[in-house]
């Protein structure tokens, strides 16, 4: 408050400009009044408050920041990956909790497991894939999919097998990343 800090046992002060930026999902005003927050600390932050809409709200910012992390990431590390319809599809219908850090972790996720230059519905976490809402088994491409996502799996499975439940074995024999093989394992729902 007085700009300035003492140090514990120091005989003088140091001057200090400090600017405070705290976030809450709590409703503050409300634990004030309930007494479960100080009140004085309340004025003391409540300085310029600014409110933010939750990204479930605001569906037109998700493709933004979907694309700006995955440029950052192509920028990074060199390539050209890119996003498919349908991930974008599930991007939206998502609702997501975890906000724009969730969002940045999964488009991560989803760059460090993509086999092809496009991000796939595949690529996502399990607990987003039932978010595409335009789910029609009946087109050559979707039946061709199933066909190699079964395949996968056979190979996978016999792989493991081989290997005696090794992951680290397993992935270096089918000549992918260790993370990779966890999250094919995770989609297909390999039990060992």
């Amino acid at each position: 408050q007085e700009n300035e800090v003492e140090k514990i046992g120091a005989t003088k002060t140091i001057p200090i400009d400090v600017r405070v930026i705290a976030a809450t999902r709590q409703n503050l005003n409300e634990m004030v009044l309930n007494g479960t927050f100080r009140e004085d600390l309340y004025y003391r932050l409540n300085v310029v408050n600014i409110e933010v809409t939750p990204l479930r709200e605001r569906k037109d910012d998700i493709v933004l920041f979907a694309d700006y992390f995955l440029r950052s990431l192509n920028c990074r590390y060199k390539t050209l990956i890119s996003i498919s319809d349908e991930v974008v599809k599930c991007l939206i219908n998502y609702n997501w909790p975890g906000n724009i850090r969730e969002l940045e972790n999964v488009i991560k996720s989803a760059y460090a497991s993509c086999e092809d230059l496009v991000i796939q519905v595949n690529d996502l976490p399990s607990k987003m894939i039932s978010y595409t809402k335009f789910k029609n088994e009946d087109s050559p491409d979707k039946k061709l999919k199933t066909l190699v996502n079964k395949y996968e799996l056979l190979l996978i499975k016999e792989a493991l097998k081989r290997n005696n439940n090794n992951i680290q074995l397993t992935a270096s024999e089918l000549g992918i990343h260790r993370s990779l093989l966890y999250k094919k394992v995770e989609k297909y729902g390999i039990i060992f």
